[in-house]
Order: C-alpha cells, then sequence, then structure tokens
C-alpha cells in the first residue's frame, strides 16, 4: 500500500469516527430500551462502528474502481461513490456539529420545547394589551356620554324628554367610566404578570428555572381576576334596558329610570367574552432535552436548503464550520483516491477491467471439450459476423458455395438461439466485397447469404470463451 492510500485510508477513519460518534448517539436511546442488563450503549456502539465503517469501505472502494477503471467508463462505481460520499458527508457534518456545537443544539432544543408556554402566554399579553385599550376607550366614551347628558342629555335611546342637568342618567355614565377605569387596572395587572412571565421563560438558563415560571404560568391560567372582570361587564351590559334606581348624592331621593343604549351594551357583553379567555398552556411542564445525530442531521439539511431554497436554519447561532470541515474531507478524499488509483493504474500495478475479467475467470473445471468448443466459437465468430454500420452485427449465413460453410454457420446460429433469419439471400459479395472475398476459401466464392439477428448475449459469450482460450493457454503443462 502507497504512503497516499495510506493516508487516505487515515482519513477514511476521521470520517467514520465522526459517523460512527453520530449514529452512536442516534441509536443509544433506543438500544438502552430494547436491551437490558447495561448493555444497550454496546449493541448502540457495535451497530454505529458497523455502520460507519460499511459506508467508508463502500466510498473507498467505489471511488477506487471509478479510478482505476475510468471514472466515465463505470457509472456503477460512479453512482456508488457519490451516493457513498454524500452519506458520508452528511454523517460527517452532523457528527462534527454535534460534538463541536451541542451546547448550542440543546438549548435550541430547550427553547422549543419551552416555546409551548412562551407563545400562548406572549399572546395572553398582547391579547390583554389590546382589551385595555378597548376598555379605556370604553371608558372615555361613557365619560363623554355623562358630559353630553349633562349638557343636553338623549344619551339613552329611549328617553323622550331629555333635559340639561346631571340627573340619574348622567350618573349611570359617570359610574360606567369610573368602573371600566377600574377594570382596566385588573387588566393591566395580569398582563404585566404574562409579560414577565414570558420573558422570564425564554430567558431561563436551566430547566429547574424553566419549571417554576411554568408553575407561575398556571397560576396566571388559574387566576380569579378575569371571572370578577368578565362578571362586572356583563353586569354594566345588563344595566341597558331593564329599571334602575338612582338614589340622589345630596337629597337622598330615589329615582327609578331605565336608560335603553344598545349599541354600548353590545360592546360591552363583548369585552366581557374577551376578558374571560384563559392562556391556553400546554399540559406538561418544560422537560430537560437532549439532542442526538437526527437533531444535528436536522440543522444540516436546513441549512443546505437555506443556501439552496433560502429556507429558515435550524439556529441562527449554529456555525457553518462543521459542514465545510466535512465537505473538505471528503472532497480530498475523493481526489486522493481517484489520483492515486489513475497513477497506480499508469504504472501497471492495477489490473483494467479486461485484464481483471480473464484472470477472475479462470477455472480449473475445463474440459478439453470446453476448451475446444471456445476455439470453435471465436473461429464461428471471426467467419460468419458482419457488420452493417447503424444496424448492428449479423450472422452471414452462405447459401451457396461449400456446403460445409453453410452447415458451420447454421450450427453457430442454433449455438446462439436463433431460429429465423431477419433478411434473405443478400448479395454481400456486391455490397461488402472485401469480406467476402476475405473468406472466399472457406466460403468457395459464395454470393448470397442470409442474415441472422446477432444476439445480445452473444458478446459475453465470447468474452467467455477468450477468457477460456486465453486461461489454457497460459495455464503452465502439468
Amino acid at each position: 500500500m502507497s504512503k497516499i492510500k495510506k493516508f487516505t485510508v487515515l482519513l477514511n477513519g476521521v470520517s467514520a469516527a465522526l459517523t460512527g460518534a453520530g449514529f452512536y448517539t442516534l441509536l443509544e436511546p433506543w438500544a438502552e430500551r430494547l436491551i437490558p442488563h447495561d448493555y444497550g450503549w454496546m449493541a448502540a456502539a457495535g451497530l454505529a462502528g458497523l455502520g460507519s465503517v460499511v459506508v467508508q469501505g463502500l466510498l473507498h472502494e467505489a471511488w477506487w474502481r471509478a479510478g482505476s477503471e475510468g471514472v466515465l467508463r463505470a457509472p456503477f462505481n460512479l453512482f456508488v461513490g457519490v451516493t457513498m460520499s454524500g452519506l458520508s458527508w452528511l454523517g460527517g457534518a452532523g457528527g462534527a456539529m454535534l460534538v463541536s456545537s451541542y451546547s448550542d443544539l440543546v438549548y435550541g432544543q430547550q427553547q422549543r420545547e419551552v416555546a409551548g408556554t412562551v407563545v400562548p402566554v406572549r399572546a395572553f399579553a398582547s391579547d390583554f394589551a389590546e382589551l385595555r385599550a378597548d376598555l379605556l376607550g370604553l371608558s372615555d366614551e361613557a365619560a363623554q356620554l355623562a358630559a353630553t347628558e349633562m349638557r343636553q342629555g338623549g344619551t339613552c335611546t329611549n328617553d323622550a324628554n331629555p333635559s340639561s342637568n346631571c340627573g340619574p342618567r348622567c350618573r349611570m355614565r359617570q359610574r360606567h367610566a369610573r368602573e371600566l377605569a377600574e377594570i382596566d387596572s385588573i387588566a393591566a395587572g395580569l398582563e404585566s404578570r404574562a409579560r414577565d412571565i414570558s420573558i422570564a421563560m425564554s430567558t431561563a438558563a436551566d430547566i429547574v428555572a424553566q419549571r417554576d415560571i411554568y408553575a407561575e404560568a398556571v397560576r396566571l391560567q388559574a387566576n380569579t381576576e378575569q371571572r370578577r372582570m368578565a362578571d362586572r361587564l356583563r353586569s354594566l351590559a345588563e344595566e341597558f334596558g331593564r329599571e334602575l334606581i338612582d338614589v340622589h348624592p345630596e337629597t337622598g331621593v330615589e329615582q327609578a329610570f331605565v336608560c335603553e343604549d344598545q349599541e354600548f351594551a353590545a360592546r360591552l357583553a363583548a369585552l366581557a367574552t374577551r376578558s374571560a379567555e384563559r392562556v391556553d398552556l400546554p399540559s406538561t411542564a418544560p422537560r430537560e432535552q437532549q439532542v442526538d445525530l437526527s437533531d444535528a442531521l436536522g440543522c444540516v439539511v436546513a441549512r443546505v436548503g437555506e443556501l439552496a431554497w433560502g429556507a429558515q436554519p435550524c439556529l441562527g447561532r449554529i456555525s457553518d464550520g462543521p459542514l465545510k470541515a466535512a465537505f473538505v474531507l471528503e472532497f480530498v478524499i475523493v481526489i486522493l483516491l481517484l489520483g492515486e488509483a489513475a497513477r497506480q493504474r499508469r504504472l501497471g500495478r492495477i489490473p483494467t477491467m479486461a485484464q481483471r475479467f480473464f484472470k477472475e475467470g479462470a477455472t480449473e473445471n475445463l474440459t478439453d471439450r470446453d476448451v475446444e468448443n471456445a476455439h470453435w466459437l471465436i473461429r464461428a465468430a471471426s467467419l460468419y459476423i458482419v457488420e452493417a454500420g447503424r444496424r448492428g452485427k449479423f450472422i452471414a449465413v452462405p447459401n451457396d458455395g461449400a456446403p460445409d460453410a453453410r452447415a458451420d454457420a447454421m450450427r453457430f446460429v442454433r449455438f446462439l438461439g436463433e431460429s429465423r433469419p431477419v433478411l434473405f439471400r443478400v448479395p454481400l459479395a456486391d455490397l461488402d466485397r472485401g469480406w467476402t472475398l476475405a473468406r472466399g476459401l472457406a466460403f468457395e466464392d459464395a454470393t448470397e447469404f442470409d442474415l441472422y439477428r446477432w444476439p445480445n448475449e452473444a458478446d459475453a459469450i465470447l468474452r467467455q470463451s477468450e477468457r477460456c482460450t486465453r486461461w489454457r493457454t497460459a495455464r503452465p503443462a502439468a
């Protein structure tokens, strides 16, 4: 083994180690559950090592053969090499990312885990911010209606005799403005709690803190303030359209009245419904996260997708270093394998495909009759095969001339499994005079030939016959 090939094998080992480390993290949890007595990690390590070695072995062999036989002449080797290099790069990049960015991957997984709490709590805070804006707007509108009632009256649709004083309807509007402002202060407290919880959860550094914050979110979900808010808003809405008793603040005189304002009442009822909506939390607290090769590969694929199609990466903080390092490693392995194989082939140290065909197919079980048939096939092929340009090869059987030649040609045709000619009585002597002249002694100047199809498998049969004759010729005498 040359120094270059030894160095390439060493690089294969580095790639295999990275891929194997990633495979182990992927297999270890499954093995621990399936195999008892603490042997799971051993099984996971064995399977990870075997899988990594298989990938690297196929990669090495495929590219070495592609280099020794010619990259474009052996498409299957090229396909296997590209496929295995892609798998090796993916596994190596994932393994390298798992090793170099383990803490970042865990952080990303943990952030996705707590997002189940952060997102709904943040949405709850945003909803209550909008609810507060509507509450304050309705409180201001109630104050304006009280002022209108004081100036000219008529803010209730059923008021037939509006007057310019602060009577029962004016005082009701003032009370509504105050109560809506008080409800807004309750909503402000809930909004503030929700925002604090979402911020604390998204910035919590450990699982213990995240669980404590989740407990705060659960207490927020079970708060009693929302029910009180909803009840007060519904009570205010129900005051429109029913008889109310007003007590004059100075004289203490009671007065019954009815104020109808369906539009204002509907807005109050809608706010009551919105204020009762609870935060939608996951049923369980955040769990501590672990990462394996699948998570690292997810980041690798996401990064490739981002570069190719503009997809979102798994985490913005993950570096492209592992991807680039793994690509350089695989590229160097392929270049070294191709270059060294080509150099060894030029020096004659690697047999060609044809040389391997004759060498590897040799057998001790050939009889003299096998060798005789092989010689006959080669001789018959040299006599009776005719090229017809783009139409390919045909077997030419003479119709006239020597009867022995026709019988020998028909034997050749039957041996190859052909029964009927595709063309009859073709004057090859006129069409290809050089071909017929070269065989004049064997054909005795035959002029017309029947042409039979040359089977696709006949080329392989001829190669095997040549291999048999070469082996018997090269075999030393007993």
